[in-house]
């Protein structure tokens, strides 16, 4: 059985190169050594990613929207296999979450170890899936290269919540070695189900594994088995249901619905959307040779009197040219693997059902390049088999590149990172490189929050200020700007924020909560207790609330509401030193000094400067 398993693998994949190529293939230690270098310098290159800040896009959603990552436990363990986690489905990143959390809480450095290690994990497992594919260590190492330092993979690696790229990369990688061992060690039935156990783990990792079994396919076709003979179909059966399952799970996902049914599709015609298909389809191309201008995010583009911009309509030309040359490379059979490769993992995120609100994601070619990086390496290979002086030069251009590419890119990798390490360039980054859509209101806001948390207000109101004029019917953007307003004593404008924020969510109780001290303080007292009382009744919880409508209530001449408020507002927190300032304030205007003076003395103990002058001043 393995002897004929042998006859059916093409000559490329088995024969052997002469001189100084022969020799070197057979020192493995070396073999292993390069490797270890190259995965070395791939770590010293991404040093800087591990300072990178959990960012309040996306990332931060997994331990604030989801309190059961922040708390291991077997329940909980079985909640991250039954739920989806941002509009995904993916428990076994979510575990790994859960586990960061468990250790180390929110510390950065190991969330980002964790998302170094399967890049490094992955670089190892592309070497030995070439290896095993090509029996050829210089097309493994070259391909190796390729995928370790290409800076279109940076973002599956430096952002956190980007973690299911590496993982699913991970088990797919693995799922296919063990393919190369059941199709080169005489199909053997373990191999095949280690295939499947990592195939499933993989699945559980991020939905985009759903393709492993057409892959599987096309390596077949690669190494000359009879595509139409039963056993290797009926072999791929559990593969093919696995895939339906999952895929099913994926797309029933209640905000994926919403983003086909409602996302930017909706705004373009068919004939649109062929010209964005084809645009994504030209976008992975041109940045594998050209990684420049790259973005956390590319939004889809506007339409400017009914038209997509110019660069969409040439796109078809190009994809053609493409298509042209895979058809005249045809009678290659490593060029159709890698074209299958390739384009069967990335059509799956090509948004010809658009479940996502980026036409392009960087993350998304993190596998599917390893079909064309295997193309190269096989090129470079075959060069090696020709003696041409020119061919002869053709080598040394490819491996002057090839050093050239290392060094270049682990500089741009380098500098990539830097993005990643606070909200500011993260967002800044994002606004820089995309239209001014709607969607990019989402970053605008993020960034005024970044700016609002260091209380650079001025900033933070200028990027909310865009976040209204992309989407001007967001009720978080007037009342984070309203927020911002009042902290810089602008009561007007926050006034006014607050107002448009009930305008358009009159649901929240913090909305309420805000506007009534706003109103407070513009001398709007009965306003001040509407509001309150609407907040109180959405949410008895808010000591903030009490206190706001004790004040209101005294300057109303209702002390003994007033004072009933303020001692609720202590009973929801001790130490809440601004109601006992409050508090003594109302006891000593109706003459009852001694418990004035207990609660002056209590808030002055728990810090408020006022209360400690009160006391001093009539408590001697």
């Amino acid at each position: 059985m393995t002897k004929k398993v042998k006859k059916t693998v093409p000559k490329q994949t088995t024969r052997k190169v002469s001189g100084i190529k022969k020799n070197l293939s057979q020192y493995v230690p070396f073999q292993w050594l390069l490797l270890s270098v190259l995965l070395m310098v791939t770590a010293l290159v991404y040093a800087n990613s591990l300072h990178g800040a959990l960012l309040n896009f996306d990332d931060i959603e997994y331990f604030t929207n989801y309190p059961e990552v922040l708390k291991l436990s077997w329940k909980n363990v079985g909640t991250y296999f039954s739920h989806y986690y941002v509009i995904m489905y993916q428990p076994l990143p979510v575990l790994s979450f859960a586990l960061n959390y468990h250790f180390t809480g929110l510390s950065t450095t190991p969330m980002h170890v964790v998302n170094l290690f399967f890049h490094l994990m992955n670089i190892m497992l592309v070497f030995i899936l070439i290896r095993k594919v090509t029996e050829r260590f210089d097309v493994a190492f070259i391909v190796a290269i390729l995928f370790a330092l290409h800076p279109m993979n940076v973002e599956a690696v430096s952002w956190i919540s980007a973690r299911s790229s590496g993982m699913y990369a991970c088990f797919y990688l693995l799922s296919l070695i063990f393919y190369m061992d059941y199709l080169r060690k005489g199909l053997k039935w373990p191999y095949l189900l280690l295939t499947l156990v990592f195939f499933i783990f993989s699945l559980f990792s991020k939905a985009q594994a759903v393709t492993l079994p057409v892959v599987l396919l096309a390596f077949d076709y690669y190494f000359n088995r009879k595509l139409l003979s039963r056993r290797v179909w009926l072999e791929k059966v559990p593969f093919f249901i696995l895939s339906i399952v999952f895929g099913i799970v994926a797309m029933t996902n209640t905000g994926t619905l919403v983003n086909i049914t409602k996302g930017m599709m909706v705004d373009y015609s068919l004939i649109d959307g062929f010209f964005l298909i084809c645009y994504s389809f030209v976008f992975y191309i041109f940045k594998l040779f050209v990684p420049i201008t790259l973005a956390a995010v590319y939004v889809y583009p506007p339409k400017v009197n009914g038209h997509l911009p110019i660069l969409y309509y040439f796109t078809p030309i190009v994809l053609s040219a493409v298509f042209y040359l895979i058809y005249k490379a045809r009678r290659h059979r490593y060029v159709m693997l890698g074209v299958a490769l390739f384009f069967i993992t990335i059509a799956l995120n090509i948004q010809v059902i658009p479940s996502r609100l980026f036409i392009v994601t960087e993350r998304y070619g993190y596998f599917p390049f390893i079909g064309l990086f295997f193309i190269i390496g096989m090129y470079y290979a075959n060069l090696l088999k020709k003696k041409e002086t020119r061919v002869k030069q053709l080598r040394f251009i490819i491996i002057l590149s090839l050093v050239v590419y290392t060094v270049v890119f682990s500089v741009a990798i380098y500098e990539r990172n830097k993005i990643w390490q606070s909200d500011i360039p993260f967002m800044t980054d994002i606004l820089q490189k995309n239209a001014n859509v709607p969607y990019l209101s989402r970053a605008y806001s993020k960034r005024g929050e970044a700016y609002n948390a260091i209380k650079n207000y001025p900033m933070a109101i200028k990027d909310f200020t865009e976040a209204i004029r992309l989407k001007p019917d967001e009720w978080a953007y007037y009342f984070s700007r309203g927020s911002c307003y009042w902290k810089t004593q602008q009561a007007k404008e926050a006034l006014a924020d607050f107002d448009m924020t009930v305008k358009y969510n009159g649901r929240t109780s913090v909305v309420y909560a805000n506007r009534a001290v706003a109103r407070f303080f513009e001398h709007d007292y009965t306003g001040s207790l509407s509001d309150c009382d609407l907040s109180i009744a959405m949410d008895s919880s808010r000591k903030q609330v009490f206190n706001t409508r004790g004040a209101a209530k005294y300057i109303l001449n209702d002390f003994v509401g007033a004072e009933h408020d303020y001692t609720k507002a202590i009973a929801l927190e001790p130490t809440y030193n601004e109601a006992l300032k409050n508090r003594g304030d109302l006891r000593y205007a109706l003459n009852r000094y001694p418990e004035a003076c207990n609660d002056w003395k209590q808030a002055a103990m728990f810090g408020n400067a006022e209360a400690q002058r009160s006391l001093e001043a009539y408590c001697k």
